[in-house]
Protein backbone atom coordinates (compact mmCIF):
# COMPACT_ATOMS: atom_id res chain seq x y z
CA UNK A 1 0.00 0.00 0.00
CA UNK A 2 1.39 3.53 -0.78
CA UNK A 3 2.61 5.34 2.11
CA UNK A 4 0.44 8.22 1.20
CA UNK A 5 -3.01 5.92 1.86
CA UNK A 6 -1.41 4.46 4.97
CA UNK A 7 -0.86 8.00 6.55
CA UNK A 8 -4.52 8.81 5.33
CA UNK A 9 -6.14 6.00 7.00
CA UNK A 10 -4.65 6.58 9.96
CA UNK A 11 -6.60 9.96 9.91
CA UNK A 12 -9.54 9.01 8.89
CA UNK A 13 -9.31 6.21 11.82
CA UNK A 14 -8.38 9.12 13.97
CA UNK A 15 -11.08 11.63 13.14
CA UNK A 16 -11.90 14.23 15.37
CA UNK A 17 -15.40 14.21 17.24
CA UNK A 18 -16.41 17.77 18.19
CA UNK A 19 -18.61 19.67 15.92
CA UNK A 20 -16.03 22.42 15.10
CA UNK A 21 -13.39 20.24 14.69
CA UNK A 22 -15.10 18.35 11.96
CA UNK A 23 -16.64 21.22 10.05
CA UNK A 24 -12.74 22.51 10.49
CA UNK A 25 -11.64 19.35 8.58
CA UNK A 26 -14.02 19.72 6.01
CA UNK A 27 -12.97 23.58 5.38
CA UNK A 28 -9.24 22.17 4.97
CA UNK A 29 -10.97 19.65 2.11
CA UNK A 30 -12.81 22.72 0.18
CA UNK A 31 -9.79 25.01 0.93
CA UNK A 32 -7.68 22.79 -0.96
CA UNK A 33 -9.91 21.97 -4.12
CA UNK A 34 -13.44 23.60 -3.50
CA UNK A 35 -14.58 26.17 -5.87
CA UNK A 36 -18.08 28.09 -5.38
CA UNK A 37 -20.45 29.54 -8.38
CA UNK A 38 -23.10 31.17 -6.13
CA UNK A 39 -24.62 28.62 -3.66
CA UNK A 40 -23.37 25.66 -6.16
CA UNK A 41 -20.32 23.97 -4.47
CA UNK A 42 -17.75 22.01 -6.61
CA UNK A 43 -14.76 19.98 -5.16
CA UNK A 44 -12.58 18.34 -7.68
CA UNK A 45 -11.39 15.23 -5.37
CA UNK A 46 -9.35 11.86 -5.87
CA UNK A 47 -9.77 8.45 -4.31
CA UNK A 48 -12.74 7.04 -3.63
CA UNK A 49 -11.82 6.79 0.20
CA UNK A 50 -11.70 10.67 0.20
CA UNK A 51 -14.95 10.84 -2.07
CA UNK A 52 -16.57 8.82 0.60
CA UNK A 53 -15.51 10.76 3.27
CA UNK A 54 -16.45 14.35 1.70
CA UNK A 55 -20.12 12.61 0.97
CA UNK A 56 -20.61 12.09 4.74
CA UNK A 57 -18.92 15.19 6.25
CA UNK A 58 -20.82 17.39 3.91
CA UNK A 59 -24.48 15.83 4.85
CA UNK A 60 -23.34 15.91 8.35
CA UNK A 61 -22.35 19.42 8.16
CA UNK A 62 -24.51 21.05 5.88
CA UNK A 63 -27.56 18.68 5.60
CA UNK A 64 -26.73 18.24 2.12
CA UNK A 65 -26.50 15.42 -0.63
CA UNK A 66 -23.47 15.40 -3.07
CA UNK A 67 -23.67 14.88 -6.87
CA UNK A 68 -20.69 13.08 -8.63
CA UNK A 69 -19.92 14.48 -11.81
CA UNK A 70 -16.97 12.87 -14.73
CA UNK A 71 -14.12 15.27 -15.84
CA UNK A 72 -12.19 13.32 -18.39
CA UNK A 73 -9.11 14.94 -19.45
CA UNK A 74 -8.36 16.48 -16.12
CA UNK A 75 -5.86 15.86 -13.12
CA UNK A 76 -8.15 15.09 -10.92
CA UNK A 77 -11.21 12.91 -12.98
CA UNK A 78 -14.31 13.41 -10.61
CA UNK A 79 -16.38 16.39 -8.85
CA UNK A 80 -18.54 16.29 -6.26
CA UNK A 81 -21.12 19.24 -6.40
CA UNK A 82 -23.80 20.34 -3.48
CA UNK A 83 -25.75 23.60 -2.37
CA UNK A 84 -24.65 25.21 0.75
CA UNK A 85 -24.34 29.03 1.50
CA UNK A 86 -21.86 28.55 4.58
CA UNK A 87 -19.57 26.81 2.56
CA UNK A 88 -20.54 29.45 -0.24
CA UNK A 89 -19.49 31.72 2.65
CA UNK A 90 -16.34 29.71 3.31
CA UNK A 91 -14.77 29.69 0.09
CA UNK A 92 -15.88 33.63 -0.97
CA UNK A 93 -14.15 35.18 2.60
CA UNK A 94 -10.96 33.05 1.86
CA UNK A 95 -9.66 36.46 -0.42
CA UNK A 96 -10.43 38.74 2.33
CA UNK A 97 -9.05 36.63 5.21
CA UNK A 98 -5.46 36.32 6.77
CA UNK A 99 -3.60 33.64 4.62
CA UNK A 100 -2.23 32.37 7.97
CA UNK A 101 -5.58 32.20 9.65
CA UNK A 102 -8.15 30.99 7.10
CA UNK A 103 -10.67 29.27 9.29
CA UNK A 104 -12.82 30.58 12.78
CA UNK A 105 -11.31 28.40 15.92
CA UNK A 106 -13.94 27.62 18.08
CA UNK A 107 -11.23 24.99 20.35
CA UNK A 108 -8.15 24.59 20.49
CA UNK A 109 -8.09 21.35 17.83
CA UNK A 110 -9.51 23.18 14.88
CA UNK A 111 -6.36 24.36 13.31
CA UNK A 112 -5.31 20.53 13.66
CA UNK A 113 -8.32 19.24 11.79
CA UNK A 114 -7.82 21.73 9.24
CA UNK A 115 -4.88 21.07 8.24
CA UNK A 116 -5.61 17.03 8.25
CA UNK A 117 -8.46 18.05 5.62
CA UNK A 118 -5.40 19.90 3.40
CA UNK A 119 -3.83 16.68 3.23
CA UNK A 120 -6.14 14.50 3.07
CA UNK A 121 -7.53 16.29 0.09
CA UNK A 122 -4.08 17.50 -1.27
CA UNK A 123 -0.95 15.65 0.22
CA UNK A 124 1.05 13.12 -0.68
CA UNK A 125 4.20 11.79 0.91
CA UNK A 126 6.74 9.46 -0.34
CA UNK A 127 7.49 6.02 1.51
CA UNK A 128 10.33 7.22 3.94
CA UNK A 129 12.47 4.03 3.29
CA UNK A 130 12.81 5.33 -0.69
CA UNK A 131 13.35 8.75 0.03
CA UNK A 132 11.92 12.33 1.99
CA UNK A 133 9.20 14.19 -0.09
CA UNK A 134 5.78 15.53 1.50
CA UNK A 135 3.83 17.46 -0.96
CA UNK A 136 0.81 19.38 -1.77
CA UNK A 137 -0.89 20.00 -5.25
CA UNK A 138 -2.33 23.63 -4.50
CA UNK A 139 -3.94 24.86 -7.51
CA UNK A 140 -4.65 28.57 -6.98
CA UNK A 141 -4.37 28.56 -3.13
CA UNK A 142 -0.58 27.47 -2.93
CA UNK A 143 0.25 31.07 -1.68
CA UNK A 144 -2.57 31.35 0.97
CA UNK A 145 -1.11 27.33 2.20
CA UNK A 146 2.68 28.47 1.94
CA UNK A 147 1.54 30.99 4.70
CA UNK A 148 -0.36 28.90 6.69
CA UNK A 149 2.26 26.34 6.84
CA UNK A 150 4.62 28.97 7.78
CA UNK A 151 3.01 29.71 11.32
CA UNK A 152 3.72 26.35 12.10
CA UNK A 153 7.54 27.01 11.45
CA UNK A 154 7.08 24.65 8.36
CA UNK A 155 8.75 26.21 5.19
CA UNK A 156 7.68 24.69 2.09
CA UNK A 157 9.29 24.61 -1.32
CA UNK A 158 7.96 25.79 -4.54
CA UNK A 159 7.49 24.10 -7.64
CA UNK A 160 5.46 23.62 -10.81
CA UNK A 161 4.84 19.85 -12.37
CA UNK A 162 2.82 20.01 -15.37
CA UNK A 163 -0.85 21.71 -14.75
CA UNK A 164 0.03 21.32 -10.81
CA UNK A 165 1.20 23.77 -8.28
CA UNK A 166 3.26 21.96 -5.37
CA UNK A 167 4.63 22.93 -2.25
CA UNK A 168 6.96 20.56 -0.80
CA UNK A 169 9.23 19.58 1.82
CA UNK A 170 12.28 17.32 1.26
CA UNK A 171 13.53 17.24 4.72
CA UNK A 172 12.62 14.16 7.22
CA UNK A 173 12.28 16.94 10.22
CA UNK A 174 9.92 18.92 8.11
CA UNK A 175 8.02 15.88 7.62
CA UNK A 176 7.74 14.52 11.19
CA UNK A 177 6.44 17.98 12.41
CA UNK A 178 3.91 17.91 9.86
CA UNK A 179 2.43 14.28 10.87
CA UNK A 180 3.08 15.69 14.22
CA UNK A 181 0.67 18.80 14.42
CA UNK A 182 -1.85 16.73 12.23
CA UNK A 183 -1.96 13.76 14.77
CA UNK A 184 -0.68 11.41 12.91
CA UNK A 185 1.52 9.81 15.29
CA UNK A 186 1.90 6.63 13.80
CA UNK A 187 3.46 7.97 10.08
CA UNK A 188 5.50 10.70 12.36
CA UNK A 189 7.08 7.69 14.29
CA UNK A 190 7.57 5.60 10.71
CA UNK A 191 9.55 8.60 9.50
CA UNK A 192 11.65 8.46 12.60
CA UNK A 193 12.28 4.84 12.72
CA UNK A 194 13.88 5.23 9.33
CA UNK A 195 15.70 7.66 9.69
CA UNK A 196 17.43 6.00 12.92
CA UNK A 197 17.26 2.94 10.76
CA UNK A 198 19.17 4.43 7.59
CA UNK A 199 21.79 6.35 10.25
CA UNK A 200 22.52 3.31 11.58
CA UNK A 201 22.72 1.27 8.34
CA UNK A 202 25.49 4.60 7.35
CA UNK A 203 26.97 3.90 10.65
CA UNK A 204 27.71 0.08 9.83
CA UNK A 205 28.80 0.75 6.24
CA UNK A 206 31.23 3.26 7.66
CA UNK A 207 32.72 1.14 9.95
CA UNK A 208 32.91 -1.79 7.67
CA UNK A 209 34.77 0.36 5.10
CA UNK A 210 36.66 1.40 7.53
CA UNK A 211 37.44 -2.09 8.80
CA UNK A 212 38.22 -3.15 5.25
CA UNK A 213 40.61 -0.30 5.00
CA UNK A 214 42.32 -1.39 8.20
CA UNK A 215 42.62 -4.97 7.22
CA UNK A 216 43.80 -4.26 3.78
CA UNK A 217 46.82 -2.20 5.29
CA UNK A 218 47.21 -4.86 8.00
CA UNK A 219 47.41 -8.01 5.19
CA UNK A 220 50.10 -5.57 3.22
CA UNK A 221 52.04 -4.39 5.93
CA UNK A 222 52.79 -8.39 7.14
CA UNK A 223 53.00 -9.39 3.25
CA UNK A 224 56.18 -7.06 3.41
CA UNK A 225 57.07 -8.03 6.40
CA UNK A 226 56.94 -11.77 5.72
CA UNK A 227 59.03 -11.48 2.49
CA UNK A 228 61.78 -9.12 3.88
CA UNK A 229 62.21 -11.71 6.38
CA UNK A 230 62.43 -15.04 3.54
CA UNK A 231 64.98 -13.79 2.00
CA UNK A 232 67.04 -12.81 5.20
CA UNK A 233 66.28 -16.92 5.57
CA UNK A 234 67.15 -17.36 2.07
CA UNK A 235 70.36 -15.67 2.01
CA UNK A 236 71.24 -16.73 5.50
CA UNK A 237 71.46 -13.58 7.49
CA UNK A 238 68.89 -14.24 9.99
CA UNK A 239 71.48 -14.99 12.29
CA UNK A 240 72.69 -11.33 11.79
CA UNK A 241 69.39 -9.77 13.75
CA UNK A 242 69.62 -9.91 17.68
CA UNK A 243 67.92 -12.92 19.22
CA UNK A 244 65.26 -11.14 20.44
CA UNK A 245 64.35 -9.86 16.68
CA UNK A 246 65.34 -13.07 15.10
CA UNK A 247 62.62 -14.64 17.50
CA UNK A 248 59.75 -12.80 16.53
CA UNK A 249 60.92 -12.33 12.81
CA UNK A 250 60.42 -16.41 12.78
CA UNK A 251 57.16 -15.82 14.92
CA UNK A 252 55.53 -13.51 12.03
CA UNK A 253 57.13 -15.60 8.88
CA UNK A 254 55.17 -18.86 10.73
CA UNK A 255 51.77 -16.83 11.43
CA UNK A 256 51.74 -14.70 8.62
CA UNK A 257 47.60 -13.82 8.61
CA UNK A 258 47.58 -12.64 12.10
CA UNK A 259 47.16 -9.22 13.14
CA UNK A 260 49.16 -7.68 15.45
CA UNK A 261 47.43 -8.32 18.41
CA UNK A 262 47.12 -11.90 17.81
CA UNK A 263 50.65 -12.38 17.14
CA UNK A 264 51.35 -10.32 20.51
CA UNK A 265 49.34 -12.95 22.24
CA UNK A 266 51.44 -15.80 21.44
CA UNK A 267 54.81 -14.70 21.60
CA UNK A 268 57.31 -15.90 24.60
CA UNK A 269 57.09 -14.15 26.48
CA UNK A 270 54.00 -12.19 25.35
CA UNK A 271 53.99 -8.50 24.32
CA UNK A 272 51.80 -5.49 23.94
CA UNK A 273 50.64 -4.65 20.62
CA UNK A 274 52.71 -1.56 20.47
CA UNK A 275 56.01 -3.84 21.78
CA UNK A 276 55.86 -5.95 18.68
CA UNK A 277 54.94 -3.20 16.49
CA UNK A 278 58.07 -1.54 17.21
CA UNK A 279 60.15 -4.99 17.01
CA UNK A 280 58.65 -5.68 13.26
CA UNK A 281 59.78 -1.78 12.33
CA UNK A 282 63.85 -2.81 13.72
CA UNK A 283 63.62 -5.99 11.80
CA UNK A 284 62.45 -4.01 8.96
CA UNK A 285 65.52 -1.49 8.71
CA UNK A 286 67.50 -3.96 9.48
CA UNK A 287 66.68 -6.12 6.92
CA UNK A 288 66.27 -3.44 4.68
CA UNK A 289 70.17 -2.40 5.38
CA UNK A 290 71.44 -6.28 5.32
CA UNK A 291 69.90 -6.99 2.16
CA UNK A 292 70.99 -3.45 0.73
CA UNK A 293 68.34 -2.40 0.04
CA UNK A 294 68.58 1.65 -1.13
CA UNK A 295 64.89 1.73 -1.63
CA UNK A 296 63.75 1.04 2.04
CA UNK A 297 59.90 0.09 0.39
CA UNK A 298 58.55 -0.99 3.56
Amino acid sequence: MPFTNTVKEEICAGLPKKACCRRSFLYGILFMRGSEKGELIEVALEGEMLFDLTERMVAEQFSRECRRIKRPHTIHSQMLTFYSSSAASFLQDLDGCAPENPIEEKCSGCRKSFLSGIFMAAGRVSDPHENYRLEFSCGARRDSLAAFLRTYDLMPKVADRRNEKLLYFRDSTSIEDFFAHIGATQAAFSVMDTKIERGLRNDANRLANCDANNIDKTVAAAMRQTEYIQRLIDENKISFLPPELEATARLRLQYPGLSLVQLAAIADPPMTKSGLNHRLKKIMDAAVELLNDKKGDI
